[in-house]
């Protein structure tokens, strides 16, 4: 598992341990399995899809509904598939659920149609503020690591919080795999990385953005338009924002997720805190670690 907040230098480092140790590619970004979404996801570039093997990279529309259940699925067989020709499975990315969804499965609570009516109700009557507030209090974790702009994300965390205290849902323990994973946890000085996201959504800019959201504004409503680098460009063609302000919240909403991410891997109890210009000590652990497990992450007998 590569992992690491967003700009960080995942995908560059990615390729060339994937050279080097013989390995495939196993995009976890949620957002860059979506064919239509191409420069605000900084997905690898044709050439790097060329060089290495590539799986969830353009697999789906955004018009397709994709999960990180669905996502648990097809990546295991993709990993026992690349496993069986002896080559080793690189999970890369920095999307938290569907990272956990391979480690150790997704746990599905129960739906409570009533609460759930009743929580819509409050968010219609009080607005996103007041849900957010119920949930620092109900799960302060969840607060501090969850996108807490997202009412659908806010609202299922506060559902599943009341679920686990009125005693209707307890967490499962982790599914067990059939193989072990070395869990890298890529990362860099605060300042230097919202340095790097600010460069990259200049970049971003540069390359054609503004055009792309454009070209996508007939599915404005689905999911994957919510997310960083679009949604903030959507609200500019919508006229509640100058295409000026609406590249400084796209940089501040990267730096914000980039946050974000780094809280959720320090929930990770075994892994591996490394920069991503140490190649020297992130190949050796990799090497240390296969020497161990064997070539793919399958135990020697």
């Amino acid at each position: 598992m590569i992992c690491g907040p967003t700009a960080v230098g995942k995908t560059s480092l990615s390729i060339e341990i994937a050279q080097k140790f013989n390995g495939e590619i196993i995009s976890a970004d949620s957002r860059q399995f979506f064919k239509e979404l191409n420069i605000g996801t900084a997905k690898p570039t044709a050439e790097d899809l060329k060089s290495i093997p590539h799986h969830f990279i353009n697999s789906h529309s955004i018009v397709d509904e994709y999960t990180a259940g669905k996502f648990e699925k097809d990546g295991l067989r993709v990993i026992d598939d690349i496993i069986s020709r002896k080559k080793l499975p690189l999970v890369v990315g920095g999307s938290g659920l569907y990272i956990q969804a391979l480690m150790e499965g997704i746990d599905q609570p129960p739906a409570d149609t009533e609460l759930r009516a009743a929580l819509n109700n409050k968010l219609e009557r009080e607005g996103l503020k007041s849900l957010q507030n119920q949930l620092k209090v109900v799960d302060r974790e969840k607060y501090q690591s969850i996108d807490i702009r997202n009412p659908r994300r806010v609202l299922r965390a506060i559902e599943i919080a009341e679920l686990k205290k009125r005693g209707v849902y307890q967490e499962k323990s982790p599914s067990k795999r059939n193989f072990e994973s070395l869990t890298l946890v890529l990362n860099r000085d605060r300042e230097d990385l919202y340095k790097r996201i600010n460069l990259r959504v200049e970049e971003m800019v540069n390359m054609g953005l503004v055009k792309e959201v454009e070209a996508l504004l007939d599915h404005k409503e689905v999911q994957a338009m919510q997310t960083v680098g679009y949604k903030e460009l959507v609200t500019f063609f919508e006229g509640a924002t100058c295409l000026e302000e609406a590249i400084a919240l796209i940089k501040q909403n990267s730096r914000r997720y980039a946050k974000r991410q780094i809280t959720w891997f320090k929930r990770l109890e075994i892994a591996e805190w490394l920069h991503p210009e140490d190649k020297d000590k992130i190949f050796t652990a990799i090497d240390d670690w296969l020497s161990q497990k064997g070539q793919n992450g399958v135990q020697n007998s």
